[in-house]
């Protein structure tokens, strides 16, 4: 018996090298209530060598994302704030966190909500948190 693909595993064979290139401070804020730090950061997306096909749509066939020669250069700015006072730890990378009403395990996303218990997180005593990106710009050659 053959294992056929899904669609899913398709697209993942088509992720492209992602590179931050230039990170550049181009404002940092603090107040009484907290800290920012803005920066803009230029990232090249260069796609990945591959000897299969872009993936496709299963009902049509037509190709649904993806480029064998195409290349990004994006240009992003990052806003990163904390609560004025917190002192940066040092880490290994990304810092487990627990949901401060019912103590659960948390991956803080988009809706800062808690999976368990339902309660919205803030961050008020985390270290720094990104509060908002921009795209600036995108070109494609």
């Amino acid at each position: 018996m053959t294992a056929v693909p899904c669609a899913a595993q398709k697209r993942d064979e088509v992720l492209a090298i992602l590179a931050a290139i230039i990170v550049i401070i181009v404002g940092v804020a603090l107040s009484s209530l907290k800290d920012s730090i803005k920066r803009t950061i230029d990232y090249h997306r260069k796609p990945k060598k591959k000897k299969e096909p872009e993936p496709e749509d299963d009902a049509t066939g037509a190709i649904v994302s993806g480029s064998e020669v195409s290349e990004k250069f994006m240009t992003y700015e990052w806003t990163l704030t904390r609560t004025t006072g917190v002192k940066t730890k040092i880490s290994a990378g990304v810092t487990p966190q627990t949901c401060p009403h019912c103590g659960a395990h948390v991956d803080v996303n988009q809706t800062a909500e808690c999976p368990f218990c339902g309660s919205v997180i803030t961050t008020d005593t985390f270290d720094w948190a990104i509060d908002n990106i921009t795209a600036l710009s995108q070109k494609t050659k």
